[in-house]
Formats: structure tokens, sequence, C-alpha cells
């Protein structure tokens, strides 16, 4: 369910739109055509409205409602469908299917209904460039009301964030620039679109790390501007951060106007790139990286850039003991050691084709990080660090988990169907290994023997395990191969999920404008994708035409198409998300199975 926007005022009109699906296994699907009505409630828990609607072919409908005057306060119109409600109530005494069944039979939208007054007064707020390696940054604020007048002595409160963020070069999509010790989901969201939901599997959540904040409060000066000046710390890693300095403008008659400006703050003249690396790495297998160079705006860098280049690897020792319940507990020592240090001199027409190869030979298991530092002409520092796994020596230094648990580790962060996934089992035994794939179900399973020398099982990708699927690895040591004094069989249990993009459901929408000859203006139409259309004057007419395609580029015949005209600054005051009902059905499942 969603609206035309996020905030109305009494007496305006609501319009909805809902879209109706069922999941049957892993299948999802329109609705059937099915008795279902649209209930308004007020904020005192009143309802106010009821119309029955009717699903289209695919499964949608449309709804429009006049909001009484004089009501403000969060307002709730719910779907509901009445015959799966009955079915409900006849259930008597079971109350968790009666649960069940109202939780598919009702849905729910809130919303906001307020008399907001237009702003009397605008901000005007932008930060002075700053200069390459700048240790603070210059903010200057204005704030004027419409008549022409300043906001003279009004009341400023200024909120600085700062925050590490990696460069994403749009010509440099395959390589990694800054820290990547750790996954960084900020670089999968700007190429390919995919989410954090879990904590990543290294301990990333894909939340900001070394994320610093400055607040402060002053008063406009009788001309209503005042400038801020905002230290930045040093930073323990140096890579670009993002400065986003907030500000909220309260004038005398109360009114409180906020707004904001961001900039970018670039450690050195120079980053280096290392290409992506999406495999899993055989021990005395050669691995061969490409290395590029460029400036801040994501060019390459014209000149050549002499690095440092250090190869280290982690190694993990376990400390077993018992705790106070007399449980085994165990800590991990850990510890990096350099396997490599070499110089490196990246040729600037390398950086303008594929990379200069840097190859490497790990010769033993373990996670490495390939580091890469460097100054520029004035002696500020830049670096670039990103990780990979190496398998199939002898030797186990990987972090120990306690009793029967084993870490798994996706070759990849997402497949595609047709692929083949490869799944590192981090286990301090050998044996016979159950692999089940899982989600609402057992999908498949199968046994296969696992080594020392060889922990990695491949499961193929299919179509139906989109959105998302479960790894789980049950290995088996029977008492026979233990070489404990006292023989026992060996368990060890671990899990990993695996991300698969789905491209058989997905539309892709293409829009042409025809109007007035004038400026254009952007309108998104999906993920990092806008449509050019020409700005209009009130009255003019703006003839909107497109095509929709299915993944494999043919038309999608039957399409059902919503569109909205709003204005951008009745959004602004609460905030709009754009509707994404591809993200919202297929978004990754929970896993519905339990081992124990």
């Amino acid at each position: 369910l969603f609206t035309d926007r996020s905030l109305y005022r009494p007496g305006e009109t609501v319009r909805l739109k809902g879209i109706v699906r069922t999941q049957a296994g892993n299948v999802i699907q329109p609705a059937a055509p099915a008795n279902a009505r649209v209930v308004v409630i007020d904020p005192t828990e009143k309802e106010i409205f009821t119309r029955a609607v009717t699903l289209s072919d695919t499964g949608s409908f449309d709804f429009t409602y006049k909001l009484p005057e004089g009501t403000t306060g969060s307002h709730l119109i719910r779907l509901e469908f009445p015959d799966e409600l009955a079915q409900a109530e006849a259930l008597e005494g079971d109350w968790s299917k009666q649960q069940q069944i109202r939780e598919s039979a009702t849905f729910d939208l809130e919303l906001s209904v307020e008399e907001f007054r237009r702003n009397a007064f605008e901000i005007e707020q932008g930060i002075t460039r700053p200069a390459t390696g700048a240790t603070s940054i210059t903010s200057d604020v204005a704030a004027s009301y419409y008549q022409g007048q300043p906001v003279a002595g009004g009341n400023l409160k200024h909120y600085t964030r700062i925050t590490p963020l990696n460069p994403y070069p749009e010509r440099f999509r395959d390589f990694l620039f800054g820290n990547h010790r750790t996954q960084d989901w900020g670089y999968w969201y700007h190429y390919f679109g995919y989410r954090a939901r879990y904590e990543d599997q290294d301990g990333s959540s894909g939340a900001d790390s070394g994320t610093a904040t400055v607040q402060g409060e002053v008063s406009l000066s009788p001309d209503g501007k005042a400038t801020l000046t905002v230290d930045i710390p040093q930073a323990e890693f140096p890579t670009s951060r993002e400065v986003r300095v907030s500000t909220e403008v309260t004038d005398a008659n109360n009114q409180t106007l906020t707004a904001s400006a961001t900039t970018t703050v670039h450690p050195a003249s120079v980053y280096v790139g290392i290409s992506r690396n999406d495999r899993l790495i055989r021990a005395g297998e050669k691995l061969a990286f490409r290395l590029v160079a460029i400036d801040p705006e994501g060019n390459p860098f014209p000149e050549p850039v002499k690095l440092t280049a250090t190869l280290s690897r982690e190694v993990n020792s376990a400390v077993r003991s018992r705790n106070a319940n007399g449980d085994t507990v165990t800590r991990n020592d850990s510890r990096e050691e350099d396997v490599l240090v070499s110089e490196v001199t990246i040729d600037p027409a390398a950086s303008t084709k594929e990379g200069q190869e840097f190859a490497l030979t790990p010769k033993d298991n373990g996670k490495y990080f390939l580091t890469l530092r460097g100054k520029d002409k004035e002696g500020r520092d830049f670096a670039t660090v990103s990780s990979f796994h190496v398998y199939g020596a002898d030797d186990y230094p990987w972090l120990y988990e306690d009793g029967m648990r084993v870490k798994l580790i996706a070759e990849k962060k997402s497949y595609k169907a047709g692929e083949t996934a490869r799944v590192l089992v981090l286990s301090p035994i050998e044996g016979t290994a159950l692999v089940t794939v899982e989600r609402e179900k057992v999908l498949r399973s199968f046994l296969t023997p696992l080594k020392a020398d060889n922990p990695v099982i491949e499961i193929p990708i299919g179509e139906d395990d989109a959105p998302n699927a479960y790894v789980s690895v049950l290995i088996v040591k029977g008492a026979g191969e233990s070489a404990r004094e006292y023989k026992t069989p060996q368990l060890r249990l671990g899990y990993c999920e695996l991300t698969i993009e789905n491209q058989r459901d997905r539309l892709a929408v293409d829009l042409t404008a025809a109007g007035p000859e004038s400026d254009l203006f952007t309108v998104a139409t999906g993920p990092q994708k806008g449509t050019q259309l020409p700005a209009a004057r009130p009255g003019d007419t703006v003839t909107l035409s497109g095509t929709v395609t299915t993944a494999d580029g043919k038309p999608a015949a039957g399409a059902e198409l919503t569109l909205y005209a709003e204005d951008e600054g009745t959004l602004a005051v609460m905030g709009y998300v754009t509707p994404n009902p591809m993200g919202f059905f297929h978004d990754p499942r929970m896993l519905g199975i339990e081992a124990g």
C-alpha cells in the first residue's frame, strides 16, 4: 500500500495504490479476485469510511478518499479481506491459527494529517569547497523572509557528521578504493543496489565506523547570517570523508526550518584502486590483481604513482578454558604477519586501460589483506586495502568457534541463476558433510566429503533460489576416525546466506517526454536511473510516453503503470520514499528451518 504523499491537510484527497500478492511456496503471484474492502480509521480509532474494492487482473486496485475537515492526527488506511477474517473468527480456541489468518487478511498504512503552515522564511546554506587534505571546513548560512528582510538574531543550532566514505568512481566499478578490510556495503549498494540486512560474516554490518560528530548553537547576525567552522579530526585510515552540516533556524515567531549541506574531504591528490576479487583462492594458485591510480574527480592520474604494497595474513591461536558454569569457551588470540612487502610504481597509461598487473601466489591458508600505501607530492598519505581468503594447505589459521559451530564464507556477495556458489567451510575437522539449501523448507540436500585440502563446497544456483537461500553444512566425523584418547563422534555445524538476483520478475521502465522547450529535470524511474523531462510552467501540458520491458528486453504487454505528479516542496515537508514493490515483495526472507 502506498499513497501519492506522506503528509496531508484536512480536507485534501488521498490517492492510494494497492498491490496484492500471494505466496505459494517460492512463487509470488497476483492475488486472485476476492472480496476486499478499504477502511479509514481516524485518530480516535473510529472507522469513518468503508468501501469495497475490486482487484485488477494484475492484483492491484486504486482508491481515493477526501479527508474530513478539521480532523488532524495519525489516520490509518486498512485493507481487509472479510471472508478470511470470518474464517478466523470461526476458529474459536485456536488463537495461533486465528492470528496467522488475520495477519494475511489485514494490511495497514499510516497517514499523517496535519495543519502545516507554509514557510515564512528560507535558509541558504553552502560549504566552501575544502582543499585536499583540509583539517577544517567552513559553512555559510543565511536566513531571510520571503519579503526580503533577514531573520535577524535567529537561533541557529548546527550538527555536523563526519563519516569515512570510500570513493566509488563511475569508470572504475570493478576496483576497490579506500578501506575494504571489512565488507563495505556502500560499495555494493552504489554500484549494484544491494542492501545490508544482517551483520556481515567478517563482522561488518555496513554501518559507519569511525564517524565523528560536532554540534553547537549560535545566533544569527543582524543581517541573518552566520559562518560555521568545523574542525575535522585526523582519521585512522586515509580515505575520503563525507562532511554533512545540518542546521536548524528558529525565528522570532518560533517557526523552525532546517537545511543541510554536504561536501567531501579528500585525504590526498591521488587514490589507488585494487581490482575486486570474487574468488576463493587455493594455496599455491597465482592471483593477479590489477592496480589503478585516479584523482579525486575519478579520472586516471596523469603521473606515475609510487607506493608500497604489503601482503599480510591473519593468524589465530585458540585458547580454551571453562567459565563459571563449567562450559568450555574459546578465546582467539589474533595477529597479523607480513608475508610480502614490495615497492610498486603504477604507470599512468595502465590506469587509462585495464590497470597494471600485480600478481601474488599465497602459499598458506588464511584471510589475507593487500594494503597499498603512498604519499602524494605534498606528502599527504593515501591508502587502499582489500581482503581475500586462501584455502587448501594443511594449517588452520582461522578463528575457532565455541561449541560445534563453524563459519561458512561465500565466494561472492550475490549470484545469478545458472551460476555455481562456492562456499569455504572453516572447519577444524574433516568428515562427511551434509549440505542443505534451505529457506521456508529444505530445498535440496546432498552429501560430500570435506577434506582439509579441499574445504570448498559447490552449489548450483537456480531461479527459484531468489531472492536468497541459506546453506547449512553439518560435518560428521565418526568415532573410529577420532584422534582423541576417548574416541567419540565429532560434529560441526555452520550456516551462511546466499543472495540471488531476481532478474526474472524485474521490469524496466523507460520514459520520454514532449512539452514546452525549456530546461530539463530528472524523474527517477528505478534504482540509479532517471528520465529527463522538460520543465513546465503552470498550465502547460507535458506528454509522457515510454516502454516497459521484461528482464530479457521483450515488451511487457499488459503491464500496469501508476503515475503521480506531486509538488516536490510538499513532499519535502515530511520526506517521501518512492515505493519499491520489487524490493517489498521480493525482499530476502528469513530462515524457516531450525536445526537441533
